[in-house]
């Protein structure tokens, strides 16, 4: 009776981890930024590293870094998770990321990387503490150029 009622809760914790999971991505994909700040804490540490090792520390700066670009109509991003981990407290996810962004002279750069998430339960909720992004191509195509 024990096992059953426990494996339940843990079938219940991972389904609600799931669906956190897919609504940070899902918000990112839509570059919808009000969406994407309540998948995060509201404040205190949250640790955010880029592909070049530029690093931040908290959901502050996090939010500070990444608003910008949310308003902005030259990029897009995909996802596609490729495993996940998870606990009672803490969860993590591998996803496969493309990000495409056009600059100002037709010169789309296609970043294909590897996004690690940890996602931890803060205030009842499962939130993301932990973003690491790193490079597994990185190409540039001219949209202007004849071929």
């Amino acid at each position: 009776m024990l096992k059953a009622k426990q494996e339940e809760e843990r079938k219940a914790n991972e389904k609600v981890f799931i669906e956190a999971l897919r609504e940070h991505i899902a918000s990112v994909e839509a570059k919808d930024f009000r969406r994407m700040i309540k998948t995060i804490p509201e404040d205190g540490p949250l640790h955010f590293i880029l592909p070049n090792g530029r690093a931040f520390d908290t959901a502050e700066a996090f939010r500070e870094y990444h608003e910008p670009s949310y308003y902005k109509d030259n990029w897009s991003i995909k996802f596609h998770v490729r495993y996940t981990d998870i606990g009672d407290k803490y969860g993590f996810a591998l996803a496969e990321a493309t990000h495409r962004e056009t600059d100002e002279q037709g010169i789309e750069t296609i970043h294909k990387m590897h996004v690690s998430y940890v996602l931890k339960i803060v205030e009842y909720r499962w939130k993301v503490v932990k973003d690491h992004a790193s490079t597994l191509e990185k190409i540039t195509v001219d949209k202007n150029a004849k071929s």
